[in-house]
Formats: structure tokens, sequence, C-alpha cells
């Protein structure tokens, strides 16, 4: 082969790896927009987007965690919702944006109530790419509008692609996430694509 064609072949390579390298950490990272809840069939969740990345309004904290059972039906709901914090996204970033959004949950302790709101711990979420061993895709919907409004019901299954549920104990909970994998990312998010996640505790059976 022609050391040239070599070397141009290696630098598409590298370039194309780089490049998809570049796009999935940039989605690890997702901006909350909007309020998103989380019905469960024991128990039920609400959490507020400040419009940042991965941050939830100081009065949009979750204070409870949705609860059910593998296999049981939940209800997502998301919504607009301002945030007054300092720094917060203004009204265009209020709400979750027109696209086609999955609903995605990743099987491990993600989550841990602190006295007052479950606090999610760092590199848990549902679209970061290390965590795709425990990630499970369990169901899309559409925002068609620029109403920021939609809602979304099915199944919890499966939990795990692996097949074995992670449980939750007394004050954890695991993560159910909803986020745009291919944008749009609007010009002022500080963040990857447009979701919001939210703490679910797992019961056994």
């Amino acid at each position: 082969m022609n050391r040239n064609i070599r070397k141009s072949s290696t630098f598409a390579a590298v370039t194309v790896a780089a490049f998809l390298a570049t796009a999935s950490v940039a989605f690890a990272c997702v901006t909350f927009k909007g309020k998103v809840e989380v019905i469960g069939q024991d128990g039920s969740t609400t959490a507020v987007g400040s419009g940042n990345q991965h941050a939830y309004c100081s009065t949009g904290r979750p204070a409870t965690a949705a609860a059910g059972h593998p296999g049981q039906n939940i209800t997502i709901k998301v919504s607009p919702q301002a945030c007054n914090d300092p720094g917060a996204g203004g009204t265009s970033l209020d709400r979750l944006p027109l696209g086609t959004y999955e609903v995605r949950y990743n099987n491990r302790s993600s989550y841990a109530f602190d006295g007052t709101s479950y606090v999610m711990v760092p590199l848990s979420g549902c679209f970061f790419p290390a965590n795709e061993p425990t990630t499970s895709k369990i169901g899309t919907f559409n925002i068609p509008d620029g109403s920021g409004t939609a809602t979304w019901t099915g199944p919890l299954n499966p939990v795990n692609p692996a097949g074995v549920p992670a449980y939750s104990v007394p004050g954890t909970a695991s993560n159910i996430c909803v986020g745009n994998p291919v944008g749009p990312i609007d010009p002022l998010d500080t963040g990857g694509p447009p979701g919001i996640l939210a703490p679910f505790e797992l019961l056994a059976i």
C-alpha cells in the first residue's frame, strides 16, 4: 500500500475515533431543563432543572424517590418550570425542547438521601458511557412542539441488560433518566443535550 494512503487512512481513523469519543463524553453531561414527575406504583418524585449542567433548581431538588417493582408500569410527565436561582437558564431553558427523548434506567445505586433531598452520586447518570453495562433503554417519547410538555407510561423493563436487579436499600435510589441523545443543544446551555434525571427506588418483589 502507498505510504501516503496508509497515513491518510490512519489519520481518518484517528479523527473518527476522536469524534466519537468526544460525542460520548459530551452526552455524559445533561442540561437539566423543565420539570419531571416520575410516578411509580409505590411512590413518586418531582425534580426541577435549573437549565444548567446536571443541576437541579434549589427549590426543585427531589425530596422523595419514585418507587416500584421490576416490570411494573411507571409514568413520566415533563413540563415547563421556571427557576429563579442566580445563573439559572432563561426562558429558552425552562423546558425540554421539541425532539425524541429516551427513557433510561441505571440499575445501580445512584442517589443518597441527605435528610432533605436525594443527592446524585457523581458519574452515575444513565447517559455516562461507563454505565452502559448497567443501563437499559425502557422507552421513548416525543415532544412535538415548543410546549415542553409530554407524558410517557410504560413498564420498568428491562431493569438491567444483565437481568439482575439491584434492589435499593433505605436511603438510596437508582437513576431514571430522560434525555435526547442527538440534541439540540441551545447556545446558552452549559452542559450537553437536554434532559433531566430523577431517583427511583427499586423494590424487591
